[in-house]
């Protein structure tokens, strides 16, 4: 009887994954994004591959079995529709290898647990040898709830040979990908690997601005994943819809007339309430490391004073902060520095904060220094004390009480500590403490304000991003904080539990919180880069809908 069976099955499975000499030999499908938002057309689900061998008759695909099991509501998808691309680039209606195979309308009464199917009933996709790419995509509805998921699974493919009469089923084994797809208030995407020629893109920034535009900031890595001194660019956009479409791509920085002709990179944004100006902090020319204090890392400000139509070109203050040329006889022996990139700060008397990264000496060793300026970015000091020792990249926020709270990069937790702020405004740091609730593998999140109760809040609250594991860059996740960063577990959700990296995070004019990030993209052939997507939420969301505030105290700032 084993044996009848053993013939029976791979008789079967020859008989399914054959037509003709043709044959479906291997299958793939990837997660193309863990988020999308409501009202999102032809938001990616699922990207599959289809690798086909032999030769003889071609083979043809006549549509896909999925299931919707495990989503929140079949109400949230209005329609899904299959597309076949000829190239492993992220999927855009813009791109001329795009085509629509078959669509799917949604009944409001399918039932999530039973499989349907999507029939190619015009005409069939004739299958090349090798690979063949197709990409799952839905419209989402504007009526979908916050925080619900999209789970779609691939349970086979319809396939016949021309000629042949009956469609034959292969079933697929590994349909269902490790995450589904999140739906957030709003969700876009800024830039892909490839996108305006560029390979690499990384490390994301965001401010929301006057008349609640949302500037965005970004590395634009042409040729190579890494750090200076590589060729980088940075570049910027804007949106004024809340982050649904943005502006065209913008350089700042990084050629001949912007700068100099080698690379700018790593900003750091901030929106200078006392004047109006959009102030950007990049690092440029040297690598970190490879720094010297006569031949260092430049540190630039770039300022825009039109809400982000128009920059200045980037003025270089690095004299100011370190360097050979610095008048401070420490500091002048510093061999390099750059500040943290994502969000800076402003205190509520204006001053302008942000965080250095410094190599004091030779040895690849990170200490932590305050930078800030008193007269809206024209002149830089830096406090004497460290904020942190083995550290990196930081974020700097003010307590309700006038403190002054850092958060360092360090991996197993992150390194915090706490500045009185005395008459003459000068900074007196303590001891940094290590905070393991903030569990992560040493990568740079953002650390913002979100209320404050003399300001008009129901609380004082505090938002922080990290990539939430103990070891590996994944799972972006933001946390909340009601006791002024003394503890991070009361209300905190993944954004991005898939791998991801770098994030930023804004708070908009309607008290919703925009995320800024860095996903994994993967290919057929594994990581390809980062695609840089941009999310909003409601801190209901947040929460539970255990907390909510007002709207109107955010458009008053």
């Amino acid at each position: 009887m084993y044996r009848t069976l053993l013939a029976s099955f791979l008789l079967l499975a020859y008989s399914v994954l054959y037509a003709g000499d043709m044959k479906i030999s291997d299958t793939k499908v990837i997660q193309a994004a863990n988020a999308t938002g409501i009202g999102n057309a032809d938001a990616p689900l699922l990207y599959v591959v289809l690798n086909v061998d032999g030769d003889g008759d071609t083979l043809c695909l006549d549509g896909i079995r999925l299931s919707l099991n495990g989503t929140s509501a079949s109400a949230d998808i209005d329609c899904l529709k299959l597309y076949s691309a000829n190239s492993s680039m992220d999927f855009s209606l813009e791109s001329s290898d795009v085509c629509k195979l078959a669509s799917y309308d949604v009944s409001r009464k399918l039932s999530l647990n039973e499989e349907f199917e999507i029939r190619l009933s015009d005409t069939p996709f004739r299958l090349n040898k090798g690979l063949n790419r197709f990409w799952l995509v839905a419209d989402v509805s504007k009526k979908a709830r916050e925080g619900h998921t999209i789970e779609a699974e691939i349970t086979g493919y319809y396939v016949h040979t021309v000629g042949g009469n009956t469609s034959t089923f292969i079933p697929e084994k590994a349909g269902r990908p490790r995450y589904g797809t999140q739906i957030f208030l709003t969700e876009s995407c800024l830039s892909v690997p490839w996108t305006d020629d560029s390979h690499y893109w990384r490390i994301p920034a965001i401010a929301s601005a006057a008349k609640g535009r949302l500037v965005a900031v970004m590395d634009k890595r042409w040729d190579s994943n890494y750090d200076l001194p590589n060729k980088i660019d940075v570049v910027t956009c804007y949106s004024d819809d809340k982050g649904r479409t943005w502006s065209p791509r913008q350089t700042i920085a990084g050629t001949t007339e912007l700068g100099g002709e080698y690379g700018h990179g790593d900003p750091g944004i901030l929106y200078n309430r006392q004047n109006g100006d959009l102030v950007v902090i990049v690092v440029a020319k040297r690598g970190f490391f490879d720094s010297a204090p006569d031949d260092n890392a430049r540190i630039k400000l770039i300022i825009s004073h039109d809400n982000g139509e128009t920059w200045e070109k980037p003025r270089d203050i690095t004299d100011q902060l370190y360097g050979s040329g610095c008048s401070d006889p420490v500091r002048s022996k510093w061999h390099g520095a750059f500040a943290a990139s994502g969000a800076m700060m402003q205190t509520s008397n204006g001053r302008l904060m942000t965080v250095l990264c410094v190599c004091e000496t030779e040895k690849n060793y990170i200490t932590n220094y305050v930078a800030y300026s008193d007269d809206n970015g024209e002149n830089w000091k830096v406090c004497p004390d460290v904020v942190a020792v083995g550290g990196d990249e930081s974020k700097v926020v003010e307590l309700a009480d006038g403190r002054i709270m850092v958060s360092v990069r360090h991996r197993g937790g992150r390194f915090f500590n706490i500045a009185t702020v005395d008459a003459a405004g000068n900074l007196h740091f303590g001891k940094q403490e290590l905070c393991t609730q903030l569990l992560e593998p040493a990568c740079n999140g953002d650390f913002i304000r979100y209320s404050l109760q003399k300001d008009g809040a129901r609380r004082n609250r505090l938002l922080h991003t990290i990539c939430h594991d103990a070891k590996e860059r994944r799972n972006v996740s933001v946390f909340l904080s009601y006791d002024e960063g003394m503890s991070w577990t009361q209300a905190f959700k993944p954004l991005c539990p898939r791998g991801s990296a770098y994030s930023a995070l804004t708070v908009l004019d309607d008290g919703t919180i925009g995320c800024f990030y860095e996903e994994e993209t993967e290919r057929e052939n594994g990581y390809d880069g980062y695609t840089l997507r941009f999310i909003r939420f409601s801190l209901p969301w947040l929460t539970d809908n255990n907390d909510s505030e007002k709207k109107s105290l955010f458009r008053k700032r």
